[in-house]
């Protein structure tokens, strides 16, 4: 019996063995890795362009900006030579915004002539309705750097032809025609744009920077007021106010604005500025407020603004009311000067 037990169990062992031994797969058939696919998340974050964009923001950092007329150092060539590279690129893959960033990052190094020949070609290229509206910003503040501000609200104006619109669009557009000295169209652009964003912020303080510049200060001055009141931090907001009050002659109130500013935000010009048109208009020098504020400012093109408002304070003169720095901020072009193509 207890023979017969051991043969029974022997045999359901060879038959488990049997069974694995058939279905196994041969030796060299050796099963393959499970795949990860990649979730869409990760899929959306892969983005090769941005990765260059990335780099070329380094190699950005390591060229020293180039002075107007100056041949390129060796670093410069190959920093040029990867931008174009990418701007290409761009063109091929319809991204108006990659356009815009090679844009912005060449104006930083001073290759303002060559961001606009950049640029000029992707909006030639790449319709904003169709494509965004990156690229034609940018290329606006390229011809505002270029002391062409007439062309840079041509350029708002047709983007927002192009496609909807926001109140920060329409506010820079009438920024360029204040700097192109065409105040009236300035003035329209706040106006209509307010009618469709009566709740945009931006709009409201180019509108109070348009009254300041027609002398309508009270006005000027609750606009200004009525956007701090929402927004204390609005910076924009503060720097008219402080300009409006500089030209109603509240001296005093600017001195302990401009301090402020100052103590808040060391690292911005503009406290340092207005602290300075406010000391020599109370018969100081602001010498040291004025070397400050070159220092922070530099040469890059990105501060040509605040670089025209400290020739503006340095020539304040002792008095109680100064008037506001002028806008005004034309080239003179050559009968040669390309202009620019519509999108």
């Amino acid at each position: 019996m207890k023979g017969r037990a051991v043969a029974i169990v022997a045999g359901a062992i060879l038959a488990v063995v049997l069974v694995w031994f058939l279905l196994a797969p041969p030796p060299d058939e050796v099963a393959p890795e499970p795949v990860v696919q990649p979730t869409p998340s990760e899929e959306a974050a892969s983005d090769p362009l941005a990765d260059e964009l990335d780099l070329l923001r380094q190699e950005a950092g390591r060229v020293e900006p180039r002075a107007e007329g100056a041949e390129r150092t060796p670093d410069g060539e190959t920093f040029i030579a990867h931008a174009r590279e990418i701007a290409d690129e761009a063109l091929a893959e319809r991204r108006p915004d990659v356009s815009a960033a090679v844009g912005d990052i060449l104006v930083e190094v001073g290759e303002v002539d060559f961001a606009g020949a950049v640029l000029q070609r992707a909006v030639g290229k790449m319709k904003p309705d169709a494509s965004g509206k990156d690229h034609v910003y940018a290329l606006a503040r390229v011809r505002r750097a270029q002391r062409r501000p007439l062309e840079a609200a041509s350029l708002y104006e047709r983007a927002v032809q192009g496609a909807p619109t926001g109140g920060a669009e329409v506010g820079g557009r009438s920024d360029h025609y204040v700097a192109a000295a065409r105040p009236g169209p300035a003035r329209a652009a706040v106006t209509r744009g307010l009618r469709e964003h009566p709740d945009s912020r931006m709009l409201a303080v180019q509108g109070a920077e348009v009254a300041m510049l027609s002398d309508e200060l009270d006005q000027a001055l609750t606009a200004a007021d009525e956007v701090l009141a929402a927004d204390p931090s609005d910076f924009g907001a503060r720097l008219v106010r402080l300009e409006t009050l500089l030209a109603q002659g509240q001296l005093e109130q600017v001195s302990v604005d401009a301090a402020a500013l100052r103590d808040q935000v060391p690292e911005d010009a503009w406290g340092w500025i207005f602290g300075a048109a406010v000391e020599r208009a109370q018969g100081g020098e602001g010498t040291d407020l004025l070397e400050k504020a070159r220092e922070i400012a530099g040469d890059c093109p990105c501060t040509r603004e605040e670089r025209l408002a400290i020739e503006w304070a340095t020539a304040v003169q002792a008095g109680a009311n100064v008037a506001p720095r002028v806008r005004e901020d034309l080239a003179v072009l050559p009968a040669s000067s390309p202009a620019t193509p519509a999108p």
